[in-house]
């Protein structure tokens, strides 16, 4: 019976991990950067980026890990999204940033995760099954 109730507890965590992990997106930041990365204060952060050359428009995707802001830039180690290769100390003027993405949880995927860890953990709890672990 012992057994059991080990192999229950590492289901429960596996599961709890699964879905904790489940409840982050990138939400578009409708605050400034300065504002938005002194409130979230994220590890990284995506980038929309417009620059004007010749007379067209062109945006770039970026992340940026370790972001830092002022009123008039902004800076981090700057990645190409897919890509591994990465800038140190980048800096870009905070005007020429069209969109700022931020990971993070929302409360509606919260109160889901946990109903949804609660039933599990219920479940797990009062269902005697054998998932053929055997010693």
């Amino acid at each position: 019976m012992r057994a059991f109730s080990r192999r229950r507890r590492s289901l429960s965590v596996v599961l709890m991990a699964a879905l904790v992990s489940a409840c982050t997106s990138w939400h578009v930041e409708k605050l400034s950067p300065e504002e938005a990365i002194a409130k979230w204060k994220p590890k990284e952060v995506r980038l929309v980026t417009i620059a004007a050359a010749d007379g067209s428009e062109t945006q770039t995707r970026y992340r940026l890990l370790d972001p830092w802001a002022t009123p008039d830039s902004i800076g981090g180690t700057r990645c190409e999204i897919g890509r591994d290769e990465c800038v140190a100390d980048y800096r870009t003027a905070v005007g020429s940033v069209s969109q700022l993405e931020v990971n993070r949880a929302g409360t509606r995927d919260y109160v889901w995760v946990a109903a949804i860890l609660l039933t599990v953990t219920a479940f797990i709890a009062t269902v005697d099954f054998d998932l053929g672990f055997e010693q």
